[in-house]
């Protein structure tokens, strides 16, 4: 028995030994043994394997046929056929190994036409590049693709002046590719040497390629155009540039050189000094000095006077000659005025020998009168006389009238008017006229003519003046007869007024009550063409005391009275 069990124990041992030595395999089950592809497709291989973290590799007997990539991806090179070896390996596993048939059509080919235009339509002469191959668009603006296998590729559109387009096509069909163009646009930069300006036109802030703008030079007062630099060279002007890049052009101005001459006129009055050569738009002072015995004049140029100051400063613009000019020694007078007035001389002359008399008269304005005379001549006379013996002054005083405006109403009773009093000649006044109640205001008069409609007159003093501001009844006459009393409806009244035929609607309201809250019924009523106003029924609140009668010509209140508003029966 124990012998029996240490065979069934050492057959075991042997068993186990052997399974020991035995070693496991790799499954590897491909699902596509056979691939057909065009050239310049991919396309990956299916497979399964077993145990799944298996290292699966993949090599292709004939890269020019067809590529493969580490993770079974077959890319056809070609036309014709190869085959892709496929082995999975593990530690401790038998490697299995596959093979994949390929078989690589020709590519199948494509037409493909470009059509470029801008904005003005079909562009000729772009050029693209595309497919490895480089063609020019024809007039209608085409340029034709044939025999282009599929596949994504890149094209570029350039033209001189356009910018450049470039783009993707996945080709896997014939197909019509349009592209439209823009110009390139440029900057045009002008600047200036000296004093001047430069014209664009047209003036834009860009301009598109090929574009021509003519640039004209404007020089400045006293400046010339010389040249151009930069992109333009040369003096003509205007001229023309093309734009086909960004532009840089300088216009180059030069001043302008003048000359100032002078002489004495006698040679023996005096001396002169300041002449000389100078740039437009310079300050010249030209100094003219008397000799002893002689005093200057003027300057003159070509015989018009130009200046009575010795030192004469000028802004130069043209070449002058001028001459100054002396004198026996003479005198001035000078004559001021004070106030409004005139002082006439006789002789009326700018210089005077030594010696010589003049007599002023001085002539008062409108409104003014001749006060005095002071400076080198004193005293009320006039006309006056004064010996030129050496420059002298005189003052003429001239003093305004004080003119009286009175003012008053008619009649008295009819208003209160202010502004009246004693006032200078030539100063504005305003004289008021306010209608008393019951009265209106129609119009101020002088020697009964009217001069004004107007309640606030304005007016310049001129003269003594008298203004009657006239006044009429606007309520000649009026009866508010009471009625009765009722307790919702208020007070009744019978109403009979006479009024001016100037009045051409009456108003009625409470004194103390706003009219758009409340007004007695009717608050409004029209005159008949004699001026009458009869209401029948005039009602009032219980409570009102009196009314207040608003008399209007047209639009214009001109008018008004109040009422007593009395309750019982008379």
């Amino acid at each position: 028995m124990k012998r029996a069990i240490r065979i069934f124990l050492a057959f075991s041992l042997l068993m186990m030994l052997v399974q020991g030595c035995v070693l496991k395999v790799v499954k590897l089950n491909i699902q596509t043994d056979s691939l057909q592809i065009a050239v310049g497709e991919s396309i990956l291989i299916a497979y399964t394997v077993d145990p799944a973290d298996s290292k699966v590799s993949f090599s292709t007997n004939n890269d020019s046929i067809a590529t493969v990539s580490s993770e079974g991806l077959v890319t056809a090179v070609a036309q014709g056929t190869t085959s892709i070896t496929v082995e999975a390996t593990r530690d401790g596993f038998k490697k299995a190994r596959g093979t994949v048939n390929v078989t690589v059509l020709p590519a199948p080919l494509y037409v493909i036409t470009f059509n470029v235009h801008d904005i003005q339509g079909a562009v000729q002469g772009a050029s693209i590049v595309f497919n490895s191959q480089a063609k020019m668009t024809d007039a209608d603006g085409k340029a034709v693709f044939s025999d282009v296998p599929p596949g994504n590729k890149t094209y570029t559109v350039s033209k001189e002046g356009y910018h450049d387009i470039t783009g993707d096509i996945n080709v896997d069909s014939n197909k019509q590719v349009d592209i439209t163009l823009s110009k390139k646009s440029y900057l045009l930069t002008t600047n200036t040497i000296g004093q001047g300006t430069i014209v664009k036109s047209p003036d834009k802030t860009s301009y598109l390629h090929g574009e021509v703008v003519q640039l004209t030079a404007v020089p400045d007062d006293g400046w010339s155009f010389t040249g151009w630099n930069g992109a333009i060279v040369g003096n003509a002007n205007p001229v023309n540039i093309t734009m086909n890049s960004d532009r840089s052009v300088t216009a180059i101005f030069s001043i302008m050189k003048l000359t100032v001459t002078a002489s004495s006129n006698p040679a023996a009055g005096g001396s002169v000094k300041g002449t000389g050569v100078f740039d437009y738009g310079e300050v010249v002072t030209l100094i003219a000095t008397p000799n002893e015995g002689y005093e200057f004049v003027n300057w003159t140029e070509d015989g018009a006077q130009v200046s009575l100051d010795p030192e004469y400063s000028f802004i130069l613009t043209t070449d002058r000659s001028l001459v100054a000019n002396f004198a026996v020694k003479t005198y001035e007078l000078g004559v001021n005025v004070l106030g409004n007035g005139s002082v006439q001389k006789s002789p009326d002359l700018d210089k005077y020998l030594h010696g010589e008399i003049v007599e002023l008269a001085a002539e008062p304005a409108q409104g003014w009168s001749f006060d005095s005379w002071s400076g080198d001549l004193e005293g009320s006379q006039n006309p006056a006389s004064i010996t030129m013996n050496a420059n002298k002054e005189v003052t003429a005083t001239f003093r305004a009238n004080q003119y009286t405006v009175n003012v008053f109403s008619s009649p008295e009773e009819g208003g209160l008017v202010t502004g009246g009093g004693s006032f200078t000649f030539g100063e504005e006044i305003v004289v008021t006229a306010l209608a008393n109640d019951c009265y209106m205001f129609i119009g101020w008069y002088e020697d009964g003519l009217l001069v004004s409609e107007e309640n606030e007159f304005c007016f310049v003093v001129e003269r003594d003046i008298e203004l009657e501001a006239r006044f009429v009844n606007a309520v000649k006459s009026k009866e508010f007869k009471f009625i009765l009393e009722n307790l919702f409806l208020g007070r009744k009244y019978e109403v009979t007024m006479k009024l001016d035929l100037r009045i051409t609607k009456v108003r009625f309201i409470y004194p103390n009550i706003d009219p758009d809250i409340q007004t007695p019924i009717p608050g409004e009523v029209v005159p008949d063409g004699n001026g009458d106003v009869y209401i029948n029924s005039f009602w009032t609140n219980t409570e009102a005391e009196s009314i207040l009668i608003l008399c209007y010509s047209g639009d214009k209140l001109v008018s008004q009275c109040v009422e007593s508003l009395l309750k019982d029966l008379k």
